[in-house]
């Protein structure tokens, strides 16, 4: 069953298992296109805030790909786009996603 914003009890069960995952141990938490990316920027960017064994994989819709440059941009996990991966093509989208997201990150930090 998917995690989602309206599934605390599944939330809870993701904190759970990090809490007695060691922390070598690689959480990859499937969201199957559930969520929106407000709610991924939400949840993750306070309740899950420094958690370094942590992944979202598919949180948004495969074709959402403006929503998941603005979760990768604003969180501090991995996010993976395994299932917007459908072509050479939308690879090459990905990764011009993620440079974007990348460079613009990289822009606010040089910031005064």
């Amino acid at each position: 069953p998917p995690v989602g914003p309206q599934r605390p009890e599944r939330v809870r069960l993701l904190k759970d298992v990090l809490d007695l995952a060691p922390p070598e141990t690689f959480v990859v938490a499937g969201f199957n296109q559930g969520w929106t990316a407000t709610d991924v920027i939400n949840l993750f960017g306070s309740e899950f805030r420094g958690v370094r064994n942590l992944a979202v994989e598919q949180p948004l819709h495969y074709l959402d790909l403006q929503g998941l440059a603005r979760v990768t941009a604003a969180l501090d996990l991995p996010v993976i786009a395994d299932e917007s991966a459908l072509s050479p093509e939308a690879v090459l989208q990905l990764v011009i996603f993620w440079l974007q997201t990348r460079n613009q990150s990289a822009a606010k930090k040089t910031r005064p």
